[in-house]
């Protein structure tokens, strides 16, 4: 059976519409020809030199991305240069890259939906605007009880096990026994008022500075940094689930994180 580039668009947009998107991103098709043919997909949180690398040595012509290669308008493209290079591999080389970014965040299957999945969260929802808190930024954060209620350690342990890390941090504000978190897959401190306001007392997610501790702590908030990488890798084995069965046997996972560290507790 054939199916073509035009064809995974359009059942991405089914599951991760374009008018979700915010105004300031760049989704949808970014290298490639809809007509082509797909001889095999690989999924992936960013596109890195690696990801490139893999689909060429698997003899596939699609990337299917969550973070966009082409962000910010770029003035040039060089093969000399670290992006340039990406783009000129992947025209070289026939292979198609799509990318689905705030759209797949606000998805009623999206990143933070698979997060809650991972974390064993019931009656996860989008929680309902109140006088307090009227912003559009709601659909970008869910909310759900935990299988039971933990003390902090605890819920640490259970971050832990569920996304395979041992790079948890904790701060902001001690709370006592938990019974229900909020979530907002990668970059999500921003929501540290909105989680204060819906009177939830923990925020589960990524990339915490500094400051964003101290403004938990003012008001009341156990900030958790799970790590961006972490907090959205399960969106990629979800997509590939997501996807029908006429794709089954095209696809690779590419899961490893566009960067190297050692993660907390190790030497």
């Amino acid at each position: 059976m054939i199916v073509t580039v035009s064809d995974l668009m359009r059942e991405m947009e089914e599951i991760s519409p374009i008018e979700l998107a915010e105004d300031w991103d760049n989704v949808g098709l970014q290298i490639g020809n809809p007509e082509d043919e797909i001889k095999g997909i690989v999924i992936s949180l960013d596109v890195t030199p690696k990801t490139i690398s893999t689909a060429i040595e698997n003899g596939c012509n699609m990337v299917l991305s969550h973070h966009p290669l082409i962000f910010s308008p770029i003035n040039c493209i060089r093969a000399d240069e670290y992006k340039g290079m990406m783009i000129t591999e992947a025209i070289k080389n026939g292979i198609n890259i799509y990318s689905a970014h705030t759209n797949l965040d606000a998805s009623d299957v999206g990143v933070n939906v698979q997060l809650a999945k991972k974390l064993q969260l019931l009656n996860v929802k989008i929680p309902e605007k109140t006088a307090k808190e009227q912003s559009n930024e709601i659909r970008y954060v869910r909310v759900g009880e935990l299988p039971r209620a933990m003390d902090e350690l605890e819920l640490r342990s259970h971050i832990e096990e569920c996304l395979s890390t041992n790079d948890i941090r904790l701060g902001g504000r001690s709370v006592g026994n938990i019974d229900k978190v909020m979530i907002a897959c990668g970059s999500g401190a921003g929501n540290i008022e909105l989680c204060a306001n819906m009177d939830y007392s923990v925020l589960i997610t990524g990339d915490v500075k500094y400051h964003d501790y101290q403004r938990a702590e003012e008001l009341g908030v156990l900030l958790i940094d799970a790590g961006h990488f972490s907090t959205e890798i399960p969106m990629v084995q979800a997509l590939k689930d997501l996807l029908t069965e006429k794709y089954k046997g095209r696809i690779i996972i590419e899961s490893h994180p566009a960067f190297y560290y050692i993660p907390a507790g190790l030497k």
